[in-house]
């Protein structure tokens, strides 16, 4: 078994996620800040040399009624340019309800979420991974 990194896609963030190398553990490990990081395919490339994962999971931001929105539509862009780049299967999860979930987390941390948007991100991209684990 192989590690499988997961992207959780935003307007302005890129949480990012990776197993273990049995598939057990999801963890969060960074988040690229688009604004900061312009180069977004570069530093994707980079975290797919590090870790080497066999699968890329992407959050899919579906409303709760089931339907497509705007941002559904802006990740599967992304998700299309991801293919144009990359040579490795790419797996779309459902995101509904990560980023609240991520709020808790930080919440029980005694951490406040205005000034952690970043973490929330790295976080909602494990949670999302972990999804993906256990469906699997």
């Amino acid at each position: 078994m192989g590690r499988i990194l997961c992207l959780d896609y935003g307007t302005r963030r890129i949480g990012v996620a990776v197993t273990d190398t049995m598939q057990i553990i999801a963890s969060g490990v960074k988040t690229i800040d688009k604004k900061v990081t312009p180069r977004v395919f570069e530093e994707i490339q980079k975290l797919l040399d590090k870790y080497e994962p066999e699968e890329l999971v992407i959050g899919l931001p579906i409303s709760m009624s089931g339907e497509n929105s705007k941002k559904t539509d802006e990740t599967l862009f992304f998700v299309e340019k991801l293919k144009e780049r990359f040579e490795i299967p790419i797996i779309l999860q459902d995101e509904r309800l990560t980023t609240v979930e991520s709020h808790k987390i930080l919440h029980k941390m005694g951490k406040k979420t205005g000034k952690n948007k970043a973490k929330i991100d790295e976080i909602a991209a494990s949670i999302i991974l972990r999804n993906y684990l256990d469906e699997k």
